[in-house]
């Protein structure tokens, strides 16, 4: 079927579902193969009413939230649309859409089992969005939002708010790790806020407190964000930048005394980065050392 009549099937069946009554209706069978028309249409110029795009994202986000790749490619859309668009609260809310359905996607994932689709050529495949839709994450919604806030623009994920439990699974992926090398990775250069960097170490010690057997894997990218913030300060706000230098040295401290089995994927490395942070922040501020 043409892509275009494809795009308004899906539209009859998502606007019929979305009129019948109180009682939310199962999960379409079709819906991954929907989104995936709407993917791409949008990424070919077929589609551009952005109304539309989201609104199918939305009633996909909420009719299946037991299908794992559904709540994949909605994150995915989220997505394509929060970087399509400049205004900052809109993009906020877009990204903070991704990132809860990526976070269903998460919670609800069977370790691969994928969902078989008919392209737009006509061959079918069988996809898995685990990975496109958490490289989404950390490669553009994280940063994005991590900049918003530096602009003041704060997502519901840096207030402060406590955490019932932890947001991410353990047993069969590692949503955290992609939130985490966004900060490691793609956190903006200058860090020269103290309320930026306040707000993205509030996210990461709720986290620590909520997701214990990940304790020491957080611990490190605590003392990451303060250092970093340390030389952003430097030169505009030298007092706090001491009080950084202390808080990473603090959190290098904790991250040694952590459970070993909490410490990540590649502890000796981080244990070594920290070793040379530890000496850097001490060379720069010795009355820290007995800290």
């Amino acid at each position: 079927m043409p892509i275009r009549a494809t795009l308004l099937a899906a539209a009859a069946l998502i606007c019929g579902l979305s009129a019948q009554a109180e009682t939310p209706p199962a999960c379409p069978a079709e819906a991954a193969q929907i989104l995936i028309n709407i993917q791409y249409a949008a990424l070919t110029g077929q589609m551009t009413n952005s109304k539309d795009i989201y609104d199918n994202a939305v009633l996909a986000h909420r009719l299946c939230p037991d299908d794992p790749d559904v709540q994949g490619l909605s994150a995915q859309l989220f997505g394509l649309l929060g970087q399509g668009i400049e205004d900052p609260e809109l993009k906020t809310a877009l990204f903070g859409h991704a990132y809860t359905a990526a976070i269903q996607q998460d919670h609800v994932f069977h370790n691969g089992t994928g969902t078989e689709v008919t392209l737009p050529d006509g061959t079918r495949k069988k996809i898995y969005p685990f990975s496109d839709t958490w490289n989404l994450l950390e490669k553009t919604a994280f940063p994005a939002l991590m900049d918003l806030l530096n602009q003041g623009q704060s997502s519901p994920i840096y207030q402060d708010a406590p955490m019932e439990a932890c947001p991410y699974q353990r047993n069969y992926s590692r949503g955290m790790e992609y939130e985490v090398r966004a900060i490691r990775e793609r956190m903006p250069s200058q860090l020269s806020k103290p309320d930026t960097v306040a707000a993205i170490s509030g996210r990461l010690t709720r986290l620590r407190e909520a997701c214990p057997d990940q304790a020491g894997y957080l611990s490190h990218a605590l003392a990451f964000l303060h250092n970093r913030a340390v030389y952003g300060m430097l030169a505009s706000e030298p007092a706090e930048a001491r009080e950084n230098a202390r808080r990473a040295l603090a959190y290098a401290a904790e991250y040694g005394r952590s459970d070993p089995d909490t410490r990540g994927a590649y502890p000796a490395a981080d244990a070594d980065w920290l070793t040379r942070m530890r000496n850097e922040l001490l060379n720069r501020y010795p009355d820290l050392a007995g800290g």
